[in-house]
């Protein structure tokens, strides 16, 4: 079968995509926006702080620079982690950590943290949009304001919530059935 954390994947492919679509976003920023930006809004819309762009994009950039590299790093130091330094317990700790298994066992992980990576920098992505739209003097309803980042953060903690909870790590049950006498 190979090592299955070369492929290319959904996720891998996702995670490259968002953190494209955040550069373009952020060279949006600096081209069109003024000098200073809304960082803080109250509950009425009412912008509250502002920050220099260049705080701003200092700030947004070292956040997705990190989740690349945390989370697009997955494929390389996922598979590096040893046998006793997985948290597993029962069956899953005995199914997986067998030799023939641990490269399944290492694209699953590497697949979720992808997606989770995704999932931050999508969020990231909104904010950098909104505040370009609304330092360029543009008027958002209010309500598109906590969608950009209620929606991408209520998506991660369903994920989190799919991954602990749906048996995604559960050995595969047997096929093969005995037959009732």
């Amino acid at each position: 079968m190979g090592n299955s954390s070369k492929r290319v994947r959904p996720s891998a492919c996702a995670l490259v995509g968002s953190g494209v679509a955040f550069v373009l976003a952020t060279s949006w920023l600096l081209l069109t926006a003024p000098g200073q930006l809304p960082s803080h809004f109250e509950g009425s819309g009412e912008i509250t702080e502002w920050m220099s762009i260049g705080q701003y994009v200092t700030v947004t950039s070292a956040f997705t620079l990190g989740t690349a590299l945390i989370c697009g790093g997955a494929r390389w130091y996922i598979p590096k982690i040893p046998d006793r330094a997985l948290n597993l317990t029962g069956s899953q700790s005995n199914y997986w950590a067998r030799p023939e298994n641990r490269n399944e066992f290492d694209t699953k992980i590497i697949v979720d943290v992808e997606w989770i990576g995704v999932l931050i920098t999508l969020t990231i992505l909104g904010v950098t949009c909104l505040a370009c739209i609304t330092a360029a003097g543009v008027h958002i309803p209010f309500w598109i304001r906590p969608t950009t980042t209620v929606l991408p953060m209520l998506a991660l903690l369903g994920y989190i919530g799919y991954v602990s909870y749906s048996g995604r790590y559960s050995p595969p049950s047997s096929t093969t059935r005995h037959p009732r006498l």
